[in-house]
């Protein structure tokens, strides 16, 4: 396949992921999305891109519920 097809295959799964993500968390909590999307192992970047937070935003809130976790452990 040439380079240029393969580029469009991948902004459309990009798309198509962008889509279903955007879809799963509708109607929660933005930890609850936060959550759904990082069990789903897409990065900070992509999380904070899909919110339309910033990836520090994410970062410290996942961090904040590692942190919650530890406790009670």
């Amino acid at each position: 396949m040439s380079e240029e097809i393969l580029k469009s295959i991948d902004k459309r799964l990009a798309t198509l992921t962008y889509l279903v993500a955007v879809n799963a968390v509708k109607d929660k909590s933005l930890n609850e999305q936060i959550d759904i999307l990082h069990n789903a192992h897409l990065d900070v970047t992509d999380i904070a891109e899909i919110l339309g937070k910033s990836p520090n935003n994410i970062s410290v809130r996942l961090h904040q519920k590692k942190k919650s976790k530890n406790k009670v452990d």
